[in-house]
């Protein structure tokens, strides 16, 4: 959604990350989506939508993420029919593979925001905020460090060190 303001700056803003909200009490007490059924986009839907569970914040962190997947690599992290993507959002590991020579700390970044338990995923998008600038950096700039490693010292860390820890990016400050 874009928006022209009079003195002629641009504002865009990312609209319909897959969960669906009324401004209305009334339809929301009909309700949009309801425990076991899914409304959204599946490529960018978050596992606990598929499951009928209750969605927040951290699901739509999810389908940011799932976005900036596809923004970086041309697809979305997972492909299929309706059923196919409900289980690999709810199973199957990420394709890392995809992302090519996106550097590390982008791959930190997507491992987080794509956890498939909320709890581990960023729970507010301060919280998202806060940690942008305290990324790991590559070793070199402009050359691509290994998917899911970076380096820190002498010492290799998986991403999943990182990102699977709850509250991780809350904590941790990067030198």
């Amino acid at each position: 959604m874009v928006s022209l303001k009079e003195e002629g700056s641009v504002t865009a803003k990312i609209i319909d990350l897959g969960l669906a909200k009324t401004l209305d009490d009334s339809a929301s007490e009909a309700g949009i989506s309801s425990p076991g059924a899914f409304v959204g986009t599946p490529e960018f839907a978050s596992p606990e939508q598929f499951a009928g569970v209750g969605v927040d914040i951290r699901s739509d962190l999810y389908s940011l993420g799932a976005t900036l997947w596809a923004m970086l690599s041309g697809q979305s992290p997972f492909r299929g029919s309706p059923a196919e993507l409900m289980d690999e959002h709810l199973r199957a590991p990420l394709p890392f593979e995809c992302l090519g020579r996106t550097p590390q700390p982008v791959v930190v970044l997507l491992e987080a925001l794509l956890d498939k338990d909320p709890a581990r995923r960023f729970q507010t998008p301060a919280g998202l905020l806060k940690a942008l600038p305290r990324l790991p950096t590559p070793l070199k700039r402009g050359t691509p460090s290994p998917v899911r490693i970076y380096r820190k010292g002498s010492r290799q860390i998986h991403a999943g060190q990182l990102a699977h820890r709850p509250n991780y990016w809350d904590r941790r400050k990067f030198q």
